[in-house]
């Protein structure tokens, strides 16, 4: 058996039959998919910046972006420790 081959049919086992690479990647979608909450607030707020103002945010909306912002950070610790799972070959 070939190197290449060995390397391709460990990837495979990793991506196919590994819970927590399968959690791992599910959260990242789930992250990418959640910062758009907090970057089109951000972006919103540019007129008002290059006005030299500053942006006018809710209390209901800051609590909102808050709340995302640090789901994503928890969610990255979560991600790392789905990672060293995986390299390990658990959680199958």
């Amino acid at each position: 058996m070939r190197i290449t081959d060995f390397i391709l049919r460990r990837v495979q086992i990793i991506i196919f039959h590994s819970r927590a690479f399968t959690a791992k990647f599910s959260i990242f979608i789930a992250i990418g998919l959640l910062s758009i909450i907090p970057t089109v607030e951000f972006l919103s707020w540019r007129r008002a910046l290059k006005a030299g103002q500053v942006p006018a945010i809710s209390a209901k909306k800051l609590r909102l972006i808050t709340g995302v912002l640090h789901g994503e950070l928890l969610s990255i610790v979560i991600i790392l420790l789905c990672a060293a799972i995986t390299a390990h070959g658990g959680w199958v």
